[in-house]
């Protein structure tokens, strides 16, 4: 998945239903001998702005709040 740097994407914490905000800040293209693959740095709106490689998250991630909304009503159910 593609994202904006300056982004600001909805995680959700599945075991509290808790929405955390994250911001795009970095977009990282790594190439190795195996290939090129591309990643994302995402901040954290804590006391210390947390900044950690988006496939570190454990909690899924979201471009919308609409996304985001349908997902929880649906996990709900």
């Amino acid at each position: 998945m593609d994202y904006d740097v300056g982004q600001i994407l909805y995680c959700t914490n599945e075991k509290s239903f808790k929405i955390i905000p994250v911001q795009v800040v970095e977009e990282v293209v790594r190439t190795t001998i195996d290939g090129s693959y591309k990643t994302y740095m995402v901040k954290f709106p804590d006391k210390s702005n947390t900044v950690v490689d988006i496939n570190q998250v454990k909690h899924k991630c979201f471009k919308t709040q609409d996304e985001v909304r349908k997902y929880l009503i649906e996990n709900t159910k």
